[in-house]
């Protein structure tokens, strides 16, 4: 079964068990030998949880195509819920910065 993904299905007992697997999850797109670069992780979802996801991934990519088309440079993320410019949140504090 070489090149099939074989998706895996984890139980944890606590949130902090939860947390150290997510945080331990990024390093492997990093791996220096890019061996597990095609490994995810990520929280199962219920039908509607995906559907919602899905639609925000959609919004994402059009706000990116739409700033990249128009020269605006901008970093379009998903964070709680809500697609959000990165772009501006890197500036803000610069700007409160330059108003004092």
């Amino acid at each position: 079964m070489i090149g099939k993904i074989q998706p895996v299905k984890l139980t944890v007992s606590s949130q902090e068990e939860l947390s150290t697997i997510f945080k331990a999850a990024r390093k492997l797109s990093n791996h220096k030998d890019g061996k597990f670069s095609q490994i995810s992780i990520g929280s199962d979802l219920t039908p509607l949880e995906r559907q919602e996801r899905n639609s925000l991934r959609a919004e994402r990519f059009y706000r990116q195509e739409e700033a990249d088309t128009s020269g605006i440079q901008a970093k379009w993320i998903i964070r709680r819920g809500r697609v959000v410019n990165m772009q501006r949140r890197q500036q803000d504090p610069e700007e409160k910065k330059e108003e004092v």
